[in-house]
């Protein structure tokens, strides 16, 4: 490629990155803003007093508000009104964005993480996790 044609190239880029930024956001939910990076890397109650990775790569969507993190339902909330997970004492914490993990002590169950969002889930009837496969299998009889 030519230095005039990277050039254009970038130009191009660089318009349609800027013209995406002027359009209209979408309406977010009530406690939240749009934003054109940040929304694959939001606190939440596992996670709002840790520092998280994040990548460079943008992902556009809408985040919580200044003060505020994702709860269990996935609303935004005040840190003070998170609260530890219903289903153990156990407080469960989401070290990748997405992917599941085991549920200790239960074969049946495991753990969902969305956006460093942790909830237990449970297999269908007839099924358990698998803990290397990491999703839900049927039970050989």
């Amino acid at each position: 490629m030519s230095l005039d044609g990277a050039f254009f190239y970038l130009k191009q880029r660089l318009f349609h990155c800027l013209s995406l930024r002027f359009l209209t956001a979408p309406k977010c939910p009530q406690n939240e803003r749009y934003d054109y990076c940040y929304a694959k890397c939001q606190k939440n109650c596992s996670n709002w007093d840790k520092d998280i990775p994040c990548n460079r790569m943008c992902f556009p969507g809408c985040v919580c508000d200044e003060y505020r993190v994702r709860g269990p339902d996935g609303k935004c909330i005040r840190t003070s009104e998170c609260r530890k997970h219903e289903e153990s004492e156990e407080e469960f914490r989401c070290y990748k964005p997405d992917g599941n993990t085991p549920f200790p002590g239960d074969s049946r169950k495991y753990i969902k993480c969305t956006n460093y969002i942790p909830s237990v889930e449970e297999c269908p009837p007839n099924q358990k996790f698998d803990r290397k496969e990491l999703e839900c299998v049927d039970i050989e009889h």
